[in-house]
């Protein structure tokens, strides 16, 4: 059953490029932002940890 293990998640690269990259894009162009004026108290930032499975 070891191969159940591996067919049920996304592989690490996955991750990486479509999950933690572009939230650390947008996190950081946030904090350039803010850097250049913008106001923190009026930005939506990113949330960190999205679930991925839902439950309704």
């Amino acid at each position: 059953m070891a191969h159940d293990r591996w067919s049920k998640r996304n592989p690490r690269y996955w991750d990486k490029v479509f999950h933690i990259r572009p939230a650390r894009r947008r996190t950081h162009a946030q904090e350039h932002a803010i850097l250049r004026g913008e106001d923190p108290d009026n930005m939506v930032w990113p949330t960190g940890r999205k679930p991925r499975v839902y439950y309704w």
